[in-house]
């Protein structure tokens, strides 16, 4: 995800929606604005913001639009030195 031109690392899903919280909060968007844009109730966005539920992949981009930010998905590597076996 980035803010401002500056790369911000996210560790899980869980750091996003945080970030995500956050960044609304700094832009002074409330719940009910968000959950309009989104067309959902602002108890759902709670509880997104809150980790509450497991959100698909496009509720969490549908979220970053809301609050004018896009999220950025990217694969990497393990960092665990496990790699897939050949097959």
């Amino acid at each position: 995800m980035r803010a401002e031109g500056t790369e911000t690392p996210a560790a899980s899903l869980q750091d996003v929606l945080r970030a995500l919280a956050q960044e609304r909060r700094t832009r002074g968007v409330s719940r009910t604005t968000v959950a309009a844009r989104m067309a959902t109730s602002e108890r759902a966005v709670a509880r997104l913001e809150t980790g509450a539920i497991d959100p698909h992949l496009s509720t969490v981009a549908r979220f970053a639009e809301a609050i004018g930010k896009r999220v950025e998905w990217r694969l990497v590597d393990r960092d665990d030195g496990i790699e897939q076996a050949d097959r």
